[in-house]
């Protein structure tokens, strides 16, 4: 399919945590909007308590902060961005503080992809702002964008048609064994099965839906296939499709999250002007019982189509929901509009609680 000719395959160097990420244009999405995925795979924060949360600290800036699962932030006028790669160094936690650090200020100051990229390019060769070697995505209701900034350069590419994938490391898993062996050589095989995935699954629909994103991002490694290699999608931490609306994006643009690893747990719809969080999606709790479901139940198919099953009826009536608070917008009823949005956000948490509780009942208190 000629279509394919529009995938751009991107790599970087070797890191000490994993990410993988895609972008998926809207001539291929069934939706007709972009749809902007990241996966946090495994690293030295493969036990990250995921939570959504709006970033308490002020700011010295414009916009409220949505974090999810640490270093994903969005903020309230709909600009998303988040890193891909952490740079080749000893104190990768110290870097990957200041990537985060380059993202709030970012987030926070800029409502859209052309005042974020002016913001990053500012940082160029500064000396007030150090910037740290790496990737970022950002986007916005309009598109979205893959950037590379380092202390003296920065290059960026706007994503119009196909799909576009990151990951951390190497295309070729044989330079990254000659580079590093190890550490590098499952980054090189995520970037080649993401891909592969991605094509097999438009030449088989025409197009790609925010479902099949999400089941992308579940992937399992075939047994032998290659053995050299770390597990695949088993080790994710979390994971989020960022899902922008042309016609509302401020109230209607929604993150598709997972709260925790993302084979052990349902997916959830969250729009970007959330007002009240569930306490377990803010909290952690959801992150803390999906590594259960991994280490108690790992292989149990049962209790996981039921998860399936369960976030494809979330997913139906958020979106029946969000159809219903777009007539609200277009009444100009943003109050109602909100508090419906709110309420089937309240209405998923639990009952993603629930399953959690029928799959793994909690521990009875002793007093």
């Amino acid at each position: 399919m000629m279509r394919f000719i529009a995938g751009i395959i991107l790599s970087a160097i070797m890191a000490a945590n994993a990410c993988t990420v895609w972008v998926i244009a809207p001539d291929i999405s069934a939706s007709g909007q972009f749809i902007i995925h990241k996966t946090r795979d495994r690293g030295i924060w493969r036990q990250l308590k995921t939570k959504l949360r709006w970033y308490p600290e002020p700011l010295a800036g414009k916009y409220r902060l949505l974090e999810f699962g640490d270093w994903m932030y969005m903020n309230e006028k709909g600009l998303f961005i988040f890193n891909t790669n952490i740079p080749k160094a000893r104190d990768a936690v110290k870097n990957m503080e200041s990537i985060a650090v380059t993202m709030r200020n970012v987030a926070s100051q800029c409502a859209n992809i052309d005042e974020a990229i002016e913001k990053l390019k500012s940082y160029v060769n500064s000396k007030d702002h150090v910037v740290k070697h790496t990737f970022y995505i950002i986007s916005d209701h309009t598109g979205a964008i893959m950037v590379e900034i380092s202390t003296t350069n920065i290059g960026y590419r706007r994503i119009e048609h196909g799909y576009a994938v990151h990951t951390n490391h190497f295309y070729f898993p044989e330079m990254a064994y000659l580079y590093n062996g190890k550490l590098a050589i499952p980054s090189a095989t995520r970037l080649e099965i993401t891909k592969n995935e991605l094509c097999t699954r438009l030449e088989a629909k025409g197009k790609l839906s925010e479902m099949d994103s999400l089941e992308i991002s579940r992937f399992v490694m075939p047994e032998n296939k290659y053995p050299a290699m770390s597990p695949f999608r088993p080790s994710t931490v979390c994971c989020a499709d960022y899902l922008p609306d042309s016609e509302f994006p401020e109230i209607l643009g929604t993150l598709l999250i997972t709260p925790g690893p993302s084979y052990y747990a349902p997916a959830m719809s969250v729009p970007i002007c959330i007002g009240k969080i569930p306490a377990p999606l803010e909290d952690g709790t959801l992150g803390t019982l999906s590594y259960e479901v991994k280490e108690k139940l790992p292989n149990d198919e049962a209790t996981l189509n039921k998860f399936r099953e369960l976030e494809t009826q979330l997913r139906k009536e958020y979106v029946e929901c969000q159809e219903s608070a777009r007539k609200l917008l277009k009444e100009n009823k943003v109050a109602e509009a909100k508090k419906m949005l709110d309420e089937n956000v309240a209405k998923q948490a639990e009952a993603v609680l629930q399953m959690f509780h029928k799959v793994i009942p909690p521990a009875k208190d002793k007093n």
